[in-house]
């Protein structure tokens, strides 16, 4: 019995032809993002537009940070005044923490102390109009107090 012992020759690439091709296709994705940051940026350079996204709270005091930390811990356990200590504590570092304002705003609609929570709350939206958790907060403090004079009524 006989077998046919035919091969199949592929063709190969050369190397540099292998080489020209794995660069085109690294290449290939940073020209089109440098090409459509330029694009959507007008003529503002990366930085700049890193600059404008970032958060306005982008670069916190370790200190703030851990007291917001310890804040959260308080609050999770239901000691709201303590959350509320600490949080006075951030605020005194830095008085443009507005995740402190957000976070106390909360411990004090717990504590039915809608107005000091509303102005907490309106306090850290005007720092960060954009911070998700304070937007939220001050609605629930307004919808809070409104319920409690509805019931008065």
């Amino acid at each position: 019995m006989e077998t046919n012992n035919t091969e199949v020759v592929e063709k190969e690439t050369p190397k540099s032809k292998q080489y020209i091709i794995w660069i085109a296709l690294l290449l290939i994705p940073i020209l089109i993002f440098f090409v459509m940051s330029k694009k959507n940026s007008g003529s503002a350079d990366i930085a700049d537009t890193l600059k404008s996204t970032a958060p306005a709270q982008a670069v916190q005091d370790p200190k703030v940070g851990a007291l917001i930390n310890a804040s959260l811990e308080a609050y999770n356990q239901k000691d709201y005044q303590k959350c509320i200590n600490l949080c006075d504590a951030a605020i005194a570092i830095d008085p443009n923490s507005y995740i402190a304002y957000s976070n106390k705003c909360s411990s004090l609609i717990l504590l039915q102390q809608y107005d000091k929570a509303i102005e907490a709350g309106e306090k850290s939206v005007s720092i960060n109009p954009n911070y998700n958790f304070g937007i939220g907060n001050l609605k629930w403090a307004k919808d809070e107090k409104a319920k409690a004079e509805a019931a008065k009524k």
